[in-house]
């Protein structure tokens, strides 16, 4: 098992908090642009769940709530794991408040019938995963259209918790990152910090058709667009991902 699956299978097995009927929470909502927002859940156990979330997702929820001067509100997230309902205040581009999830069990049967093993033992606790990662049974399809068909619950469970998308996947792939074929590649990538961003900011830079594993080690080892741009300016140019780390190690050591 490689470092990065290892990893990434014990953030899954970490999740699991030792009372399963934690239900209920603080929330803290932040705008983050004109059609999206930060939610953070806040478990009675002190540790913190943070999503991007499409405002048009929000069942009650729009910019103009956000925008204006702070209220009570009520809004939801429906998934199929469940529902997630906030009420507090909201206004100023920003919102608090407490929150409850519902789980949805039926769901379990579902993802039966999509042909996911191991789920017969699907507890509340990963219902609220799932639907905190936005794990649905469109998304399911989504993921076997690109080739990513989840067969178990520890492929769900880690697209899940990494908020891995098929609509990430599509992005990557559309600027021509190789070598996303299985599920621990995706996850590897998006819980490293290989986002479009990242991806698109190197290409500008000049460094673009790499592997996902070949973006990892950079994104691991410190290498970013600007540090590629300064190796550009010095007359260094069309490096491999293996030049870039070894010039950033050496530049960490004070060396370059």
């Amino acid at each position: 098992m490689s470092l990065v699956l290892a990893i990434a299978s014990f953030v899954v097995a970490a999740i699991q908090p030792v009372q399963e009927e934690y239900d209920h929470g603080k929330w803290i909502i932040t705008e983050r642009t004109a059609t999206s927002a930060y939610i953070e859940l806040v478990w009675p156990d002190g540790s913190n769940w943070k999503n991007l979330i499409e405002l048009s997702s929000l069942d009650g929820l729009r910019r103009s709530d956000l925008a204006q001067l702070p209220r009570s509100h009520v809004f939801r997230i429906i998934e199929d794991g469940g529902r997630f309902d906030f009420e507090g205040i909201v206004g100023a581009g920003r919102g608090t408040g407490d929150f409850h999830f519902t789980p949805n069990r039926a769901f379990t049967a579902k993802l039966v019938s999509l042909g996911i093993t191991d789920v017969s033992d699907l507890t509340d606790w990963d219902l609220t995963n799932l639907a905190w990662g936005r794990f649905s049974a469109r998304s399911a399809h989504e993921f076997a259209a690109l080739g990513l068909a989840p067969q178990s619950k520890n492929d769900m469970m880690e697209l899940a918790v990494q908020h891995v998308t098929p609509h990430f996947v599509r992005s990557l792939r559309s600027l021509g990152v190789t070598d996303l074929d299985t599920i621990h590649d995706v996850v590897a990538a998006r819980m490293f910090g290989v986002t479009p961003e990242f991806v698109r900011a190197l290409g500008m830079a000049g460094v673009s058709g790499l592997s996902g594993q070949d973006l990892v080690s950079l994104r691991m080892s410190g290498v970013t667009a600007d540090f590629v741009k300064a190796a550009n300016q010095a007359g260094l140019r069309d490096l491999s991902p293996r030049k870039l780390m070894e010039m950033r190690h050496r530049a960490q050591r004070g060396n370059l």
